[in-house]
């Protein structure tokens, strides 16, 4: 039999932006139960007391309480990288498009300085690269379907020890930081202890100033 407990941490938790309000105490519960009573009530297709789910909301508000804090997380960030001047471009998955993807590693692999990622989907492939290769990559990948292309990108990559990598929420908390101010996400790319996030040159400078905060 489904309770109130489990509807109300269903539709909290389907809501980052509420369970982080709710977690934070800047949501009114009361309020909060007014607002999600009517979908409770049609759930369990009968009607509930306000005050049931004030209590729910409130057990609930203690587990998200108990979780891994937001501050273990942020002081685990290392160093912070921000490269300008990156182009993404998506092709079509082909036969021919591996053998492109080895010639362009062939040009470039002694140039340390170069940023090259490949992203392999099941109908799709997109290569992110420093803008100074796309006459290069124009000619190797000439016979390759574009799908899509944009420059004028930056990339933030931050780094984080090994623990973060089985321990849930951190992406979340990055993203969720980014989204609150309206810094739209082009691409993200990670590795094992680090990520990269894909911004407009317009918001580099704020992504970087926002995840910097993070540390202090």
């Amino acid at each position: 039999m489904i309770t109130i407990s489990q509807v109300a941490s269903t539709i909290i938790e389907n809501s980052p932006f509420l369970e982080d309000g709710l977690k934070k105490g800047i949501i009114n519960i009361s309020a909060l139960a007014r607002l999600i009573k009517p979908e409770i009530e049609k759930k369990l297709h009968k009607k509930i007391e306000s005050g049931a789910i004030i209590v729910a909301l409130n057990r609930l508000n203690n587990k998200l309480s108990a979780r891994l804090s937001e501050s273990r997380f942020l002081e685990s960030i290392g160093n912070i990288t921000v490269r300008s001047k990156i182009t993404e471009v998506t092709f079509g998955n082909s036969s021919s498009l591996f053998e492109a993807q080895k010639k362009l590693y062939n040009r470039i692999s002694q140039n340390k300085d170069l940023f090259c990622s490949f992203s392999q989907g099941v109908r799709e492939t997109t290569l992110i690269i420093n803008s100074s290769l796309e006459d290069l990559v124009g000619k190797i990948f000439a016979d390759e379907k574009v799908i899509y292309k944009y420059s004028g990108l930056s990339s933030v990559t931050i780094t984080y020890p090994v623990w973060i990598v089985e321990t849930p929420g951190f992406y979340y908390i990055i993203l969720k930081l980014l989204a609150w101010h309206g810094i739209n996400i082009f691409e993200i790319i990670s590795t094992y202890t680090e990520l990269t996030i894909l911004v407009s040159e317009k918001d580099v400078e704020r992504t970087f100033a926002l995840l910097n905060r993070l540390r202090r």
